[in-house]
């Protein structure tokens, strides 16, 4: 697949003259909703499509004598 400097250009020039428009505003309202599991011992936030494993880890990393349902619901 090329991916050379004039690709990327001509790529650009492509969507902009099919009328792709990039969507305006910002990305952060969305990426803090995202962040939606938090532990209830230090509060540190995790994306909500984190697996349970993931936040196991962090229990057995972080808080030696606590469980996970302290830490997590």
């Amino acid at each position: 697949m090329p991916s050379g400097y004039d690709f990327h250009k001509n790529k650009m020039k492509k969507c902009a003259e099919a009328g792709g428009k990039r969507p305006s505003g910002s990305n952060l309202a969305a990426n803090r909703q995202a962040l939606s599991i938090q532990c209830k011992v230090c509060f540190q936030t995790f994306m909500c499509t984190t697996s349970r494993t993931l936040l196991q880890d962090h229990v057995e990393r972080r808080h030696d004598k606590q469980t996970y349902d302290e830490c997590f619901d």
